[in-house]
């Protein structure tokens, strides 16, 4: 077996070498003020990338608080998104 893939096959059983992130956020903490992007993504169970498209598209979408150019959401607001009971956002000219 040649030295490389030795390497290879050592990495991929040797349970000290795995780079695997062991506590992977699967849900926001619902004790955040204000939560970023990737936290709206995950409660929703959805992409990025669909993210930035239901912000588009969707009237009914919150539309975030803006810190500098970073948007951020309530977790109350995407709450009442889910459940149905948010009214429709008011949206602003220009850039998402």
């Amino acid at each position: 077996m040649p030295a490389a893939i030795a390497v290879v096959a050592a990495f991929r059983t040797d349970p000290s070498m795995d780079t695997t992130p062991t506590t992977a956020p699967d849900r926001p903490d619902p004790d955040k003020a204000a939560w970023t992007p990737r936290d709206v993504a995950c409660e929703l169970q959805i992409s990025d990338r669909h993210l930035t498209t239901l912000r588009r598209t969707d009237p009914a979408f919150p539309a975030p608080v803006m810190l500098g150019r970073l948007p951020r959401w309530a977790p109350a607001s995407i709450h009442a998104y889910m459940t149905g009971q948010g009214g429709p956002a008011v949206r602003r000219r220009g850039r998402v």
